[in-house]
């Protein structure tokens, strides 16, 4: 009876063992997973086959690789403060901290920064140079140190040279702010000088300019030089008198009172300056007779500008007799345009 009873539990085990097997295994599919193995998907139908887990709202299939993060709360999002860059050909995910991208700065100078500006040279109002944009550092006097320092210095000298009655102010420009050089008042008189002694260096007569300085006013721009020429060529044109034949005494010639006063106070601010008073004559009679001709109009047309106010001193006479006519003179015409007598100002510039 005992063997019998045994036997009973033993069937009755047996039997919730392969009830439990069926259940665990056939029915809940968990013995694949234990095993290793891979559980088939079901089959899906042609058409349904290419579209996205609808149980997974807002991923697609180019996001499978993405990781979804879910917030739980309805408070906005705090500000991603370290973020992440992720490289997907790699087979780990790295971390990097990305700097904030700097804004493109402004080309522009600002306000506040001094520029270089052009130097002109003015004559009556009316530019006749402008050069490169020029500027001097603070406390910085020297020529050769500024900006295009070297280039206006060749391109002054040319437009001196080009125009010989031209003479030019030199103001050396300057702020208060700036300790002046031993030796000099302020920055701008220093400035002032040291353009002067490079121009003469280029043999430009130091008598041909006049120094002086000027605050700077304006903080934009570096400091410089305010030239300004003034333009005696109307006292280079000769003044002609004209005389009968064999006469040193002049038969016709200009009103020569505007010149003298003109030329007068010329010669007070010039030491080197004078006036040349030269004799002419036509190709009639002796050479040597017409060169002592030549000389007694000179002299007579030089007395006259004394009576006038010329200073005596300041007055040199020549003669060139027949040797540089002016016209024909095998015509009446031409002979009396070269009795003449020619008064010119002599600037003493060498």
């Amino acid at each position: 009876m005992k063997g019998i009873v045994f036997f009973l539990i033993l069937l009755l085990a047996a039997w919730m063992a392969g009830a439990e097997y069926v259940w665990l295994c056939q029915v809940k599919n968990h013995c694949a997973s234990a095993t290793g193995a891979v559980a088939q998907a079901p089959d899906l139908d042609s058409k349904n086959s290419h579209q996205p887990d609808q149980t997974r709202p807002g991923v697609s299939e180019s996001d499978s690789d993405s990781v979804a993060i879910i917030r739980t709360d309805d408070s906005p999002a705090e500000p991603d403060t370290n973020p992440i860059a992720i490289d997907k050909t790699a087979e780990a995910v790295t971390t990097t901290t990305t700097a904030p991208t700097e804004t493109s700065r402004s080309t522009s100078t600002p306000v506040n920064q001094q520029r270089p500006a052009p130097l002109t040279l003015t004559v009556a109002g009316k530019t006749l140079y402008a050069s490169e944009p020029f500027g001097f550092s603070p406390n910085q006097w020297e020529l050769n140190k500024a900006q295009n320092g070297q280039k206006i210095t060749a391109e002054i000298v040319q437009t001196l040279s080009q125009n010989q009655a031209l003479e030019i102010t030199i103001a050396g420009q300057y702020r208060t702010s700036e300790t002046a050089p031993q030796g000099h008042s302020n920055m701008g008189l220093a400035r002032a000088q040291s353009l002067s002694d490079a121009l003469v260096n280029e043999g430009i007569a130091r008598d041909r300019m006049t120094r002086s300085s000027v605050v700077l006013t304006d903080d934009r721009v570096q400091p410089g030089y305010v030239l300004s020429a003034v333009d005696f060529s109307g006292l280079l044109e000769a003044q002609i008198m004209y005389f009968d034949t064999a006469s040193a005494a002049p038969r016709s010639g200009p009103n020569l009172g505007q010149f003298i006063g003109e030329v007068t106070e010329f010669l007070q601010t010039h030491r080197g300056a004078s006036i040349r008073v030269t004799g002419h004559t036509d190709n009639t009679g002796v050479t040597g007779d017409n060169d002592e001709l030549g000389l007694s109009r000179a002299r007579q047309a030089a007395e006259q500008l004394a009576a006038m106010g010329l200073p005596s001193t300041r007055i040199r006479i020549g003669s060139k007799g027949q040797n540089q006519p002016v016209a024909d003179n095998s015509t009446a015409v031409g002979r009396a345009a070269n009795r003449r007598v020619e008064i010119q100002l002599d600037m003493g510039r060498r």
